[in-house]
């Protein structure tokens, strides 16, 4: 690690989820090369007095030349059923929210190298276009229905500041139970396993409850042109991944408002 790298302004705990992602992904590509050398090697550098350069390489087996292009996508893994897609699609979104640029370098059989690019800041410094205004939900109850528990980590963090209380689900049964309970706003994952979305809408804006018009759905692609126009019939909101936090904070503050 450098010694004389400047001070970065940044969410510590978002920056070790990706590299806690990088790492546990480079970790699991080597260990499909069990009889070759393992190394993962971490580096830091300043780039200039504005600049910070973060560098991870390892020894595994690369990233196919078809799969590196879209690395970054959501849902697009090296893992088979054994992943999900979304660790570094999240990662992106994180690093580009700090103002960041993340890349990745591979040759098959080679290893896989990659860069996190980050701007120098300060608290003190001035606002810049990172900076959004700030959401006040106090009192405010919000539902997250969303299986993958990184996703629920991340939008935690995000709606901590704003002071309202949040729960998470992971199961479209539990959403069901907790949508009787006086919730305000809920956030949810579109394409989650056992729950058609618009059947539920109309079933909670039959109760005429406000919540029934405060829904956001997050997804990583289409949901197609019908149900795109009943869900903003609806009043629901549309999210696309990757996403960052002025993104989804901005839908709540519209949505909730």
């Amino acid at each position: 690690m450098a010694a004389d790298l400047p001070p970065v302004w940044a969410d510590g705990n978002q920056l070790q989820q990706v590299l806690v992602n990088l790492v546990t992904n480079a970790k699991q590509a080597m260990a499909e090369q069990p009889e070759a050398e393992r190394r993962l090697r971490v580096t830091t550098r300043a780039l200039g007095v504005d600049r910070v350069q973060i560098t991870l390489e390892d020894t595994g087996p690369g990233i196919p030349a078809d799969v590196l292009p879209k690395i970054f996508d959501p849902f697009v893994t090296t893992k088979g059923s054994a992943g999900t897609g979304l660790g570094l699609s999240i990662s992106y979104g994180i690093i580009r929210e700090h103002g960041g640029l993340i890349t990745a370098d591979s040759r098959p059989g080679h290893g896989a190298t990659f860069t996190i690019d980050l701007p120098v800041g300060s608290a003190g410094g001035s606002a810049d276009d990172t900076t959004g205004p700030t959401v006040h939900l106090q009192g405010k109850r919000i539902l997250i229905v969303e299986h993958d528990q990184a996703v629920q980590k991340i939008l935690l963090e995000h709606l901590e500041p704003t002071g309202c209380t949040a729960l998470t689900v992971a199961r479209a049964d539990e959403a069901r139970q907790h949508l009787r309970d006086g919730i305000d706003l809920v956030v949810a994952d579109f394409n989650l396993d056992g729950v058609d979305w618009l059947e539920l809408l109309g079933q909670v804006a039959a109760r005429g409850t406000a919540v029934g018009h405060r829904f956001i759905f997050i997804t990583a692609g289409p949901v197609g042109e019908e149900a795109d126009k009943a869900l903003r019939a609806a009043g629901a909101a549309l999210l696309y991944k990757p996403f960052t936090g002025l993104q989804f904070l901005d839908a709540v503050r519209a949505t909730a408002s």
